[in-house]
């Protein structure tokens, strides 16, 4: 098989995009947080932003490592995909790390918001 079936390439290309938006994010905190004369973050917030942030890019890792393995394991076992293992050794579901890659990106530019407005009302 040479190609990924399409769910598995839709899943593949949103990790990959969340990745890129991920670090934009991130750089994007620096950059506020990080001049003089420029707003300041609410530091409470923005720590939680650059946390959960950061814990989903490490989770959307794992989704995007894993893929090849769930590929080649696929037809021997079910062809739904989210319901497979990461890998042989690690019984954890896809769906898993897929739905907290996508809860803490969600909630880390919550935070982020919340950060900047806490400190525009200030």
């Amino acid at each position: 098989m040479d190609k990924l079936p399409p769910a598995m390439e839709l899943l593949k290309d949103w990790s990959t995009w969340m990745v890129g938006l991920q670090t934009g994010i991130l750089g994007l905190i620096a950059f506020i947080g990080g001049k003089d004369g420029f707003f300041k973050l609410e530091e409470k917030w923005a720590r939680l932003a650059i946390f959960l942030v950061g814990a989903s890019i490490f989770f959307a890792t794992w989704v995007l490592a894993a893929l090849p393995s769930i590929l080649l394991r696929m037809h021997a076992e079910t062809d739904n995909f989210y319901n497979m293992g990461m890998f042989e050794w690690l019984p954890i579901p896809l769906w898993v790390f897929s739905s907290l890659q996508h809860w803490l990106f969600v909630i880390g530019v919550l935070f982020l918001m919340l950060s900047i407005s806490k400190k525009l009302k200030s």
